[in-house]
């Protein structure tokens, strides 16, 4: 199932998009998450077991802009429940002439322990990429 509330395509070409994917996991298999504790076979979106149940959560929210032609900036911010943790992908994309471009890529990624947020990682790549033509 998708849905689409807000899908706008402006006649400049930009476009505004929000959207909801629920998801589920189907397992081929039993699955055992800890000792004694095993997921039967079967299809899931929420997790109910005789020890408990849960839910894990993951929320995103993707950005892109497209500055010009040769230059792009994209993001994406998520959060996972169950690790409680928020990660960041930011890229930005610079074609500097035909066949080359330049990317800049930032992940930083935080967890909550005790509603105290500690680094997790941080990274920071630099990409050139160049075509040579004969």
């Amino acid at each position: 199932m998708f849905f689409a509330p807000v899908n706008w395509r402006l006649r400049s070409g930009d476009r505004v998009a929000f959207n909801v994917n629920p998801t589920g996991e189907r397992l081929d298999e039993p699955f055992e998450v800890a000792d004694g504790v095993t997921i039967a076979p079967g299809t899931y979106n929420v997790g109910r077991l005789p020890s408990g149940h849960f839910t894990q959560t993951l929320v995103g929210n993707r950005l892109r802009l497209n500055l010009s032609p040769d230059l792009s900036i994209a993001s994406y911010v998520k959060y996972d429940s169950d690790s409680h943790s928020v990660g960041t992908n930011s890229r930005l994309r610079w074609t500097f002439r035909p066949a080359a471009d330049l990317f800049i890529v930032y992940n930083h990624n935080v967890h909550s322990i005790l509603d105290r947020w500690h680094l997790d990682s941080n990274q920071l790549l630099i990409k050139i990429q160049y075509s040579w033509r004969l």
